[in-house]
């Protein structure tokens, strides 16, 4: 929980055109920092590492996101570490997207042996791309203060910055979160 701010931050879900135009930008701007929860090159963690080099290979294959292992690396004097998932904060500019992705049986022909580490695959139908970001006080403090009414929510936010189709999600979210905290203090309709 540390990686999040405290006050209000955003979750959305990204389509794989927006995650990459992402990931494109930060690269250009030497912004990029792919982070990890292992640290891959750690003894014991060939299988994890395995599953990283896979899971970045099927980016590459769906989405045409081109990501190297040198981009979740921390620069060191003669050794090399992953960037640790626990160091990121997201906090004013410094968003943390979020790669999930499932698992599916591999095909495999009659004759083969069953192996643990070759059954699987990661299935490109299912990668998700989630984007975590702060959000300025000044809006928190609107949405937590000024804003009790769900509808006056939605609309607010709705003509605030970025449009109807950007703001969608989050207003589905807001509505949620008011109609929540009525129910808890016993003010449902």
């Amino acid at each position: 929980m540390n990686n999040l701010p405290v006050g209000a931050f955003r979750r959305r879900q990204l389509p794989a055109s927006e995650a990459k135009a992402l990931i494109l930008r930060a690269k250009r701007d030497g912004l990029l920092q792919g982070v990890c929860d292992e640290d891959l090159f750690s003894p014991g963690m060939e299988s994890k590492a395995k599953d990283h080099e896979e899971l970045r290979q099927v980016l590459c294959d769906a989405h045409n996101i081109q990501l190297s292992m040198e981009d979740f690396t921390l620069p060191g004097s003669g050794f090399e570490t992953v960037f640790p998932l626990n160091l990121v904060e997201v906090t004013g500019e410094q968003n943390l997207m979020i790669v999930t992705f499932s698992y599916t049986f591999r095909e495999s022909g009659r004759d083969e042996r069953f192996d643990i580490n070759t059954m699987f695959r990661a299935d490109p139908h299912s990668i998700e791309f989630d984007l975590l970001e702060s959000w300025p006080p000044s809006q928190a403090n609107k949405i937590d203060s000024e804003w009790e009414d769900p509808a006056e929510a939605l609309v607010r936010l709705l003509e605030s910055e970025g449009g109807p189709e950007r703001l969608a999600e989050e207003a589905r979210e807001l509505v949620k979160e008011k109609m929540a905290k009525r129910i808890q203090k016993g003010q449902t309709d």
